[in-house]
């Protein structure tokens, strides 16, 4: 009877340290970034695990985030990004209607991350647009041969190699292209990392 009580204490205090931990292996737990530098090391501030009284919600340009059932507004520009569900959303711009507000989805990350955002406006019916920067912290821009030929026409050889893999609807080539950028930086062909 006192083994059974025993086990019975343990398995209450020790339950729930692993479905916590097993929680945030899985990636369910959201916070966010107040700054720049947050994004980039990955700092997220107020961390909670995603449930129905903690998580976060974008629409247009007001962050709001839910903690133990009450909400906090952040307006544009007073956070750089937020994290939810093992997935790593980063500011864009005030005017862009997103499904997340707007906010940009992490797809790669890496010397040129990989962005997407899905459009929500009535005429476009969901279109996808993938976008790069130079380093997570760079200006985010819409990932075309046009503009890959304005950002790295100092760097011919990494810009000829991106446009033979250019493939606007295929987003591995876009992965492609990230990765090659990341070898010509660890083989030292760039002069300045980003």
């Amino acid at each position: 009877m006192i083994v059974q009580r025993l086990v019975g204490c343990w398995c209450a205090a020790i339950l729930p340290v692993f479905i916590s931990l097993f929680a945030t292996a899985q990636g369910n737990v959201n916070g966010v970034y107040k700054t720049e530098t947050d994004f980039t090391s990955h700092v997220v501030a107020d961390s909670r695990l995603t449930d129905s009284q903690n998580y976060i919600q974008s629409y247009r340009t007001v962050l709001k985030v839910y903690r133990n059932g009450k909400m906090d507004r952040y307006r544009y520009g007073q956070v750089f990004g937020y994290f939810q569900n093992g997935v790593k959303y980063r500011v864009y711009r005030k005017g862009a209607v997103f499904s997340e507000g707007c906010y940009c989805e992490v797809l790669k990350e890496g010397a040129l991350p990989v962005y997407k955002g899905l459009s929500t406006h009535h005429r476009s019916n969901g279109h996808v647009v993938y976008y790069y920067s130079k380093g997570l912290s760079g200006t985010l821009r819409r990932f075309t041969i046009r503009n890959l030929k304005i950002d790295f026409s100092d760097e011919p050889d990494f810009l000829r190699d991106a446009i033979a893999q250019y493939s606007k609807s295929d987003i591995k080539t876009l992965f492609i292209i990230s990765d090659l950028y990341d070898s010509f930086i660890v083989e030292g062909k760039k002069a300045v990392t980003p």
